[in-house]
């Protein structure tokens, strides 16, 4: 995928997320009017999938718009009353019942990257340490095993290895200062 069409796709993506929280809709919300499960959906939002055209169409029917009206820079929120019944539905049962969608921002991918950048894996380090480093709000919403899990996938583990136990827990090191 070309770099102009991957910056496309994820300002496309923050453009749905976007739509979503302004009528404080959940993402097992989204993925009930669009009659899938919820992870696929939670994989769309999060790039984790792909966003093809059908699909873009379908998310932007949930708001009563095409993908290419969403897709404007100039394309306002329509208003509550301009929604598909079924949104306007699920929208309204939420403000009546008062409870809004936790929050899922953690940021957990924004700090675990902010402390390798702070060279806190220069030596090795447990998932564990890394977690104690994180903020409360992302730290309170995530486990070392999340942690763990991320060092171990792409992207990251091109960058950063195990290099051994702390206990039962693995140390994860840049590959950079590994030293045989």
């Amino acid at each position: 995928m070309s770099q102009e069409r991957k910056g496309e796709n994820e300002k496309y993506r923050a453009t749905i997320k976007r739509y979503r929280k302004h009528f404080e809709l959940t993402q097992g919300d989204l993925s009930s009017l669009l009659n899938i499960e919820e992870t696929r959906y939670n994989g769309i939002e999060s790039g984790r999938r792909i966003l093809d055209i059908d699909t873009a169409d379908e998310i932007a029917a949930v708001y009563g718009l095409r993908y290419f009206e969403m897709g404007q820079d100039t394309q306002a929120i329509p208003e509550l009353e301009h929604l598909p019944k079924a949104t306007q539905d699920i929208v309204l049962e939420r403000r009546e019942s008062g409870v809004k969608p936790k929050n899922t921002e953690r940021n957990l991918g924004f700090y675990l990257d902010k402390l390798i950048k702070e060279k806190k894996l220069n030596l090795p380090i447990t998932a564990k340490e890394l977690w104690l480093q994180l903020p409360m709000e992302t730290k309170e919403n995530s486990t070392s095993t999340e942690i763990t899990s991320m060092l171990t996938k792409k992207p990251r583990n091109q960058t950063i290895v195990k290099v051994g136990r702390k206990g039962k827990e693995h140390l994860f090191q840049l590959k950079e200062f590994v030293i045989d």
